[in-house]
């Protein structure tokens, strides 16, 4: 199910916004920057949140680490005194979401992190927003990497009517036509998300990139858990058939997606404990590679050279990139290969390419064979066999009807070589930010987007509620 930039509406009772106890006073200097911007915003944008404003100059928020936030003000025509003994602090920070989220960003069912610990579901039905059942009156206003929103009433605490004391309602299994389907959304996301950093696609900003980041993040583990749960149904004794590797080998595409972007990420199972030791990927691939038919144990290699260049294992991608080139199942051809599922330049076939903006023809693939091809020469010229490097660029050189190289022409020239194939033959599939980097150009090729700092932005941000769980993962420098 495609995922939707919206907010659906529920209806729970309205709660009076509380003016409860000023023992919690801040002062201006110990606030954090963001607290203060979103202050003189309030207070000359939102004059009809007044009180909620009040509030939040005499909440303590010094632990407040975030530049991004999101705050869902509260009007002063519905205030009223609340009968309960929660104090002005807590409060405010029910009404405060760690990260900026324009309502682009916003879609039904996600939840949010408020800085009181609870949780913040958004809903949308059309253009009617409500949070938590509290409606949001009007447009999000800026303020600095923050959005400010007005709502109609105080958001309940989860002890209070309305707030928390639904029964909840057993989750529906997965299935795995629907989780096929999200796959597929999610290639289309990754795609853009890779645009949006390495281009500016859609006016991205990397001012931004930490609210971008938890989205990608969030809908990234969401297929993963939803993989782990697939898994979880299959019999003891099928764990190594066709149709469990194909979940595994499709959770293997979205863990290196993932690793892609952020440089590390948290496997886990149904089996085992949550953990970032890149190892698992490669000796879950191998699994895939040494169990899974021939036919779907190249795109298992073809992920795995990906994962080896990154790590700058030359000689380890180069065998994963020959175990494909030598099986001669795969070429290059005259015919398009965005026009069919079935050209032998497409190691991994995909789907019917939905995304009008975005789309290099009918189907999106998420491995091609030219890919392969310039993997191994990227290998062969790091391991110094260049005249090897020439001909696997020459393969691609001559299906293009160009020049071949010179079989004597050096290291740099290859490099250069292989970039410049990429950049006209693969742009837009998906892969030029982790690739970018793993060339050592980030700097050069991204500058140019908005935001874009060299000693920090070549990984994404961790979002700060997965350091919070998993408290053995580092932030990426930077950040």
């Amino acid at each position: 199910m495609k995922s939707k930039f919206i907010f659906a509406g529920i209806t729970v009772a309205m709660m009076p916004f509380a003016v409860l106890s000023c023992t919690d006073t801040g002062t201006e200097d110990d606030r954090p920057e963001a607290v203060n911007e979103i202050i003189d915003v309030l207070e000359t944008s939102l004059p009809q949140a007044s009180s909620f404003t009040d509030l939040l100059k005499d909440a303590d928020l010094s632990d407040v680490v975030s530049d991004e936030l999101t705050v869902f003000a509260v009007q002063d025509d519905t205030q009223e005194k609340s009968e309960t003994s929660e104090s002005s602090s807590e409060t405010v920070r029910r009404h405060i979401a760690t990260g900026s989220y324009g309502p682009d960003d916003l879609y039904d069912g996600r939840e949010l992190s408020s800085l009181s610990g609870e949780i913040l579901e958004v809903t949308r039905d059309g253009d009617k927003i409500e949070i938590n059942g509290v409606a949001v009156i009007g447009d999000a206003i800026p303020a600095g990497k923050s959005y400010i929103y007005l709502v109609e009433s105080t958001i309940p605490s989860e002890s209070e009517p309305g707030g928390g004391d639904t029964p909840e309602q057993p989750e529906q299994p997965v299935d795995p036509q629907e989780w096929e389907n999200d796959l597929h959304d999610f290639w289309f996301r990754t795609r853009t998300l890779n645009q949006s950093l390495a281009y500016g696609y859609g006016g991205f900003t990397y001012n931004n990139v930490r609210t971008v980041s938890t989205t990608y993040w969030d809908a990234a583990y969401s297929i993963i858990d939803s993989g782990i749960e697939l898994l979880a149904k299959v019999p003891e004794e099928d764990r190594y058939g066709t149709d469990a590797l194909k979940i595994r080998l499709n959770m293997a595409l979205v863990y290196s997606y993932i690793y892609g972007f952020y440089c590390q990420c948290i496997f886990k199972g149904d089996e085992m404990d949550p953990h970032n030791d890149i190892n698992y990927l490669r000796n879950e691939l191998d699994n895939i590679i040494n169990y899974m038919p021939e036919e779907y144990s190249y795109a298992a290699r073809a992920l795995k050279a990906r994962l080896e260049l990154n790590e700058t294992r030359y000689q380890a991608a180069l065998d994963d990139c020959l175990g494909i080139i030598e099986s001669g199942r795969y070429s290059l051809t005259q015919d398009d290969v965005f026009g069919s599922m079935d050209n032998p330049g497409v190691v991994w076939a995909g789907c019917e390419d939905t995304d009008i903006d975005l789309s290099k023809g009918a189907y999106f693939h998420p491995v091609r064979y030219e890919e392969v091809l310039l993997m191994a020469a990227n290998a062969t010229n790091e391991l110094g066999w260049q005249e090897q490097a020439v001909q696997y660029v020459n393969q691609i050189l001559e299906w293009k009807g160009m020049e071949h190289m010179n079989p004597g022409a050096s290291h740099d020239g290859i490099s250069e070589a292989i970039q410049n194939l990429f950049n006209e033959d693969m742009a837009g599939e998906g892969l030029e930010y982790q690739v970018w980097r793993r060339w050592g150009i980030s700097n050069e090729k991204m500058s140019v987007v908005d935001g874009y700092t060299a000693s920090t932005n070549s990984a994404l941000p961790i979002p700060d509620k997965a350091l919070g769980q998993y408290t053995f993962l580092p932030q990426n420098p930077g950040y």
